[in-house]
């Protein structure tokens, strides 16, 4: 990578003209930095500026946060830094957005069934597959058949004898 050289003032104050004449009292730091990080960069890359050289550009020519630091090399760095990094966070989320919305189709409609129609579920079979774990420790698929079903034993309820309880009930007995 070539050195940079430290930029006389001379340069400094042309840059520094240049830049004041499209900053307007008032834009904003960082959509001001958007607009001019490629141009800034581009003098960085090719025409072998440092950050601390573009920095002395900005502060001849006025341009600074309300607070009036001045800039240095390092701290417009990192505003570059986040600029970009904001502006391909940027991309990636319109690209996707844009993706997503080119695959996009609508729901297949939903068939509804006639009126009176029931759905009953035969006797025996299960409304869902119970999950079963194979292998590994798990039951195996033997064990985890359901037994045969057996129908329960009738058992008769007790013959009420009515006569017997009013009697109870009144003390007659």
């Amino acid at each position: 990578m070539p050195v940079k050289h430290p930029r006389h003032d001379t340069d400094i104050e042309q840059f520094a003209n240049d830049l004041a004449g499209r900053w307007k009292q008032g834009d904003g730091i960082e959509p001001w930095l958007r607009t001019m990080e490629p141009e800034l960069s581009r003098k960085v890359r090719t025409e072998r500026w440092s950050w601390e050289s573009v920095a002395r550009a900005l502060n001849a020519a006025g341009i600074q946060y309300r607070t009036s630091r001045p800039w240095t090399g390092v701290s417009l760095l990192q505003k570059i830094t986040s600029v970009r990094y904001e502006d391909r966070k940027r991309a990636r989320r319109k690209s996707v957005d844009t993706r997503d919305i080119s695959a996009w189709e609508p729901p297949a409609p939903v068939s509804i069934p006639p009126a009176g129609t029931e759905f009953a579920i035969p006797d025996g079979e299960l409304a869902f597959k119970p999950a079963t774990l194979t292998g590994h420790g798990g039951r195996t698929a033997a064990e985890t058949r359901a037994p045969p079903r057996q129908e329960p034993a009738l058992v008769r309820s007790p013959a009420i004898d009515v006569d017997a309880i009013l009697a109870r009930f009144t003390g007659s007995k």
